[in-house]
């Protein structure tokens, strides 16, 4: 799945967190040289990557309608968050892809959604360029 194909098909789809969780993680391994698929992991769950959820999973906020997905981590050119997704409950609020303009000293990966009047359950994912895909969970 090429970068264009892949990015309308997370703009476009309505998916849950976990089928987002999936469809991420099959376009990571397709265009991943990792020899072993990546997982999904939490601040519950660090798996192999024991002590970096603090620097990998997102961290969820909520004011009124706005979430915000932050995820504290560098952001150079050769580690950094290339992705971040909200979703909830049958519904999918949007991805943002970090790019050039979102590296730097200092810099963190933010993104914003607007979830109008939702209530209930919230995923986000995180995907850090070296260590595989993060998710958090929150209620809205």
């Amino acid at each position: 799945m090429n970068d264009t194909t892949r990015r309308t098909f997370i703009k476009g789809a309505a998916l849950t967190g976990a089928a987002l969780a999936s469809a991420v993680v099959t376009s990571a391994a397709a265009s991943s040289e990792k020899k072993q698929s990546p997982r999904v992991y939490s601040a519950a769950d660090e798996g192999q990557y024991a002590g970096k959820s603090g620097s990998h999973a997102p961290v969820i906020s909520i004011a009124g309608s706005k979430v915000t997905i932050t995820t504290n981590h560098v952001m150079t050119p050769e580690h950094y968050i290339s992705l971040h997704a909200l979703s909830g409950a049958a519904r999918y609020f949007g991805a943002y892809e970090f790019g050039i303009k979102d590296l730097g000293e200092g810099k963190v990966a933010v993104s914003t959604y607007d979830i109008g009047d939702y209530k209930g359950p919230l995923k986000a994912i995180s995907v850090c360029n070296l260590h595989d895909i993060w998710m958090a969970e929150a209620s809205a």
